[in-house]
């Protein structure tokens, strides 16, 4: 049985939307929509109660446009495909790694090669994800990234802290940087079970790496990293250590 993959459209014209769905359902048999949203603000309430697999994005939208709604959604975790009428915007939409950047009217052949490659980067997460089970963390204390010829492992007690990079997540060693193209939220649940810690949307830290703490809400790390404390997690954070 051949394999579906869901998705989602995001953009605030409905006759855009009505005939993206119609092209993906022609043209497209392993693709399922679960969703359609006029409305980015009404997407951020429920994102948490869908799954799926690949989002299309218009850009330019009254309330928040898209490179907004990914910047505020980093642990987003599905392949993009913007679908806009700007031109302008793809060199900004490159940092949040697409698989596709497609102008309307929409090009059949461009929409096609752009869905063939999330669908591939989805195939490859999921063959990835298998390495990186939680087991892995639990029996070996390690973390394996993928790369172009297999998976690095990494001990976890040489993690400073870990960075969501657009929807990647950069890890940053003691010796080395690694990119993973799993997003923060893939190893918050797993990684903060050892020493760290969750101080901001964007950054995981080490605890055992902290060297100092500023009051305007800054945290320096070994090797010289200064990481940002958000104000929501300042007091939790302040917490994990004994004071005199």
């Amino acid at each position: 049985m051949e394999n579906r993959y869901k998705y989602i459209i995001i953009d605030d014209e409905v006759k855009a939307i009505n005939l993206l769905q119609k092209t993906l359902s022609k043209h497209c048999k392993n693709l399922t929509c679960v969703g359609t949203y006029s409305s980015p603000v009404d997407f951020i309430e429920v994102m948490h109660q869908e799954d799926f697999d690949l989002l299309f994005l218009d850009i330019s939208m009254p309330q928040k446009t898209g490179i907004k709604l990914l910047e505020q959604m980093p642990e987003l975790d599905c392949e993009i495909i913007f679908v806009t009428a700007h031109e302008e915007h793809a060199l900004q939409a490159l940092n949040f790694g697409p698989t596709g950047y497609i102008l309307k009217p929409i090009n059949l052949n461009k929409l096609t090669i752009a869905i063939n490659r999330a669908i591939k980067h989805i195939q490859d997460k999921k063959l990835a994800e298998r390495f990186t089970s939680e087991k892995v963390f639990h029996q070996k204390g390690k973390i394996g990234i993928k790369n172009s010829n297999g998976l690095d492992y990494i001990d976890v007690n040489d993690i400073l802290f870990l960075k969501a990079l657009s929807r990647c997540t950069k890890i940053i060693t003691t010796n080395k940087e690694y990119t993973s193209s799993n997003n923060i939220g893939k190893f918050k649940s797993v990684i903060e079970q050892y020493d760290f810690h969750s101080v901001h949307r964007s950054y995981i830290i080490n605890i055992r790496k902290v060297k100092r703490y500023e009051s305007n809400g800054i945290v320096f790390m070994e090797g010289g990293y200064e990481i940002p404390v958000a104000k929501s997690s300042r007091e939790s954070f302040l917490q994990l250590f004994d004071r005199i």
